[in-house]
């Protein structure tokens, strides 16, 4: 079943102020409206075909939006994985992009092709409005040879977004800005999810 998850009994089921992670799902309860919420904002409009979509998760800090994220949402998408190529989470930090580049390598690596984040830091950095899209085209092609069910959309991963403002430079913050923009568009594979504070909002 799409909500049976395996848990290791030598894991503690609670972990305190840290949010759940993607092993925790099998304990992680009573967000179910809110999880269902999530898969049908991204999951009717792939039955349309309609490709490049950003879905927030808001709220105020302390409320949840990354264990919502990472042993909600996550753990069930990467059940479909004909369906979603799932980036590892980035937190943006003082260099989203770098951060971003190493989420890819190991997206890259879990599909068999080894890349290392310097090799894509330098393709983010290369000023192609474009170059973003390309490397989730490439994610999406690598994942379609090996099921041979259809080629699946790409899912970027960004928890506390608001660190583009509170911690990244205006020139990272504006390059990374300026990736997500070129990359979503009907012709990218390419689908976003990210946590925000909801105090960040008017920022």
């Amino acid at each position: 079943p799409a909500d049976s998850f395996s848990w290791d009994p030598n894991r503690r089921p609670y972990p305190g102020l840290k949010p759940y992670a993607p092993e925790d799902a099998a304990v992680f309860f009573g967000r179910e409206h809110e999880i269902e919420r999530l898969l049908e904002l991204v999951q009717p409009t792939l039955v349309r075909g309609a490709a490049g979509r950003l879905v927030a998760i808001v709220g105020p800090s302390g409320s949840g939006k990354s264990s919502l994220l990472r042993a909600g949402l996550l753990p069930r998408l990467e059940k479909l994985k004909e369906r979603w190529v799932v980036v590892p989470p980035m937190l943006p930090g003082k260099q989203p992009k770098r951060n971003l580049a190493r989420s890819l390598a190991q997206a890259f690596s879990a599909c068999g092709q080894k890349c290392s984040s310097a090799e894509l830091e330098s393709h983010l950095g290369s000023g192609s409005p474009a170059a973003l899209a390309e490397l989730a085209g490439e994610l999406a092609e690598i994942t379609d040879g090996e099921s041979n069910g259809g080629e699946p959309n790409v899912l970027v991963v960004i928890d506390q977004a608001e660190e583009l403002i509170t911690r990244s430079g205006e020139h990272e913050q504006q390059s990374f800005l300026g990736l997500l923009k070129g990359a979503l568009n009907e012709e990218s594979p390419l689908w976003i999810v990210a946590t925000v504070r909801s105090e960040f909002l008017s920022s």
